[in-house]
């Protein structure tokens, strides 16, 4: 076995995509990051895919800046040489995410290799909608976010991150901001709004085969009126409309508030998932 190391996105899709797509539902982290990628999300990629006799039998990839190590389904026996590659090649790695039984033995093998130590942050859910279940009777109504309307999304997503996502994740207010920019530009927001007033917003990224469904937040003053619920839906359905053949979505385990949501307006668990974070 051996490690290479990619940095070309559409190099890696070209090369490696099909073999990903084989488990579109497990990968669509992957696709959708190295498809944002191309698109100018990101700076650039770094992809370590082991290949035995120049098969893939483990990919993995950390987006330019680094948030985490994703680790690929299967591939267990690939893990030792990963870990080693990227301790040898002094790799930062602020994270790890991936297939529960993957992670945690490349977390093991990291801390017999490295002094640099990992804790677990977040038990999560993959889950895969096809057909949707729309929720009746919500006042108010979707649409597409408004660019006048970035400063008022930007301080909703950035109360997500506080919110949900853990500290090593967050971004200030002004990262925030030129990220919503950026997915104003291309339409990848959209918000639930009564009598004029933005009480919902979803983001999402628009694939072809696989649709990724992100940040679905409502302010704690507007919950509990089925927002959110109806929101994620429409969104949903849009994509479905658009030429998406599925729509997937993370969950944080934990949450049996947003999970029982999703299950109710279509969405089924595919796999579960974990993520770890650096030690500090």
């Amino acid at each position: 076995m051996e490690v290479k190391h990619y940095t070309d996105a559409s190099v890696i899709l070209e090369k490696y995509g099909s073999w990903l797509k084989e488990k579109e539902m497990e990968h669509n982290l992957i696709l959708g990051l190295l498809g944002r990628t191309n698109e100018g999300y990101y700076e650039g990629v770094n992809c370590y895919v082991v290949v035995d006799e120049g098969k893939p039998v483990l990919f993995s990839m950390m987006t330019v800046p680094a948030i985490n190590l994703i680790l690929s389904e299967g591939g267990v026996s690939g893990l030792e040489f990963l870990a080693n590659y990227l301790s040898k090649n002094g790799v930062e790695l602020p994270g790890v995410v991936g297939p529960i039984d993957a992670v945690k033995r490349f977390i093991d093998i990291w801390h017999g290799i490295s002094d640099k130590r990992f804790i677990k942050a977040m038990d999560q859910m993959i889950y895969v909608l096809t057909e949707v279940n729309m929720p009746n009777n919500i006042e108010g109504k979707w649409r597409l976010a408004e660019n006048s309307e970035i400063d008022t999304i930007s301080q909703m997503l950035y109360d997500f991150a506080v919110e949900a996502m853990p500290i090593a994740e967050r971004k200030t207010l002004e990262k925030v901001r030129e990220g919503v920019v950026k997915k104003l530009d291309k339409k990848r927001i959209v918000c639930w709004e009564v009598d004029g007033v933005l009480v919902s917003i979803v983001v999402f990224y628009f694939e072809s085969g696989m649709s990724r469904i992100n940040n679905v937040y409502t302010p704690v003053k507007c919950r509990g009126n089925g927002y959110a619920s109806a929101l994620t839906a429409a969104a949903s359905q849009y994509l479905l409309d658009n030429g998406s053949d599925m729509c997937c979505l993370y969950t944080d385990a934990s949450n049996p508030t947003s999970n029982s949501i999703y299950q109710k307006i279509g969405y089924r668990f595919v796999t579960d998932s974990i993520q770890y974070l650096k030690e500090v």
